[in-house]
């Protein structure tokens, strides 16, 4: 088939150039949907990266309030203040707190 259309299109200038603009047209088609493709690939990865980063920062302040908590209980304990007193105060269990004792 690939012959024949090369015989008639080689032959009339007019056919030859409805030809080359359907050609044209399919290449441009098939641009346009690799290019949407594409973009659709790097939003879905931006948004992945977005996502994963705010979700690092949630944890890593969750984390550091513990981390904090922590801290100041231990804190507290130096300076003698009761267990169950920082317990309340901080938002910790007193288990918690008196783990931190050792």
């Amino acid at each position: 088939m690939g012959a024949e259309v090369l015989e008639t299109i080689s032959k009339d200038r007019e056919e030859f150039s409805r030809y080359f603009h359907y050609l044209k047209a399919e290449i441009d088609r098939d641009s346009q949907r690799i290019h949407a493709h594409r973009t659709g690939i790097e939003q879905g990865m931006a948004k992945g990266i977005e996502q994963g980063m705010a979700k690092g920062i949630e944890q890593g302040m969750a984390k550091g309030i513990e981390q904090g908590k922590a801290e100041m209980a231990r804190n507290l304990l130096a300076n003698g203040i009761s267990p169950d007193i920082i317990a309340k105060s901080a938002g910790l269990s007193v288990e918690q707190v008196r783990s931190m004792m050792n």
